[in-house]
């Protein structure tokens, strides 16, 4: 189940408007930008994420970001391989509290052919921590937003 998936850009409606972009993928970002996590039992030459950043296919910008990615279907409800980031401050948190919305444009340059219970699902999770007192000590998820 391997798939290419180029993310174009990621971006806070209305602040497109206004420029306020977490990242572009204009270029690399730092090693540590990224971190990766695959199913609990998913051998990992089968669950896995790679990300590189190409000029093509770009919808704004000079790159975008491109995913190669594959989950292993070794758990009783299948498998996952997901890629995400923290603020770059250890218990930092972004103040979206200006923002209603927020949008990502993306290109899946290889056709699902897979049906029923083999689909593949993409998702933006967002992780709030509003009503943490302490965000530096907080060590719980947060209210995690998500939808399937």
């Amino acid at each position: 189940m391997k798939k290419m998936l180029s993310i174009l850009f990621v971006s806070l409606m209305p602040a497109y408007i206004f420029g306020q972009i977490i990242n572009s993928f204009d270029s690399e970002p730092d090693s540590d930008y990224w971190s990766y996590e695959v199913s609990e039992n998913a051998d990992p030459t089968l669950s896995y994420v790679n990300n590189s950043i190409v000029s093509d296919p770009v919808i704004e910008g000079t790159g975008a970001m491109q995913l190669e990615w594959s989950a292993h279907n070794i758990e009783s409800w299948g498998g996952y391989a997901s890629i995400f980031h923290m603020h770059p401050d250890t218990g930092g948190v972004w103040d979206w509290s200006g923002y209603d919305s927020i949008s990502f444009s993306y290109y899946n340059s290889v056709p699902q052919t897979s049906t029923g219970s083999q689909t593949v699902h993409l998702r933006l999770n967002l992780r709030d921590y509003g009503d943490v007192a302490d965000p530096a000590n907080y060590t719980g998820l947060g209210e995690y937003y998500y939808s399937f």
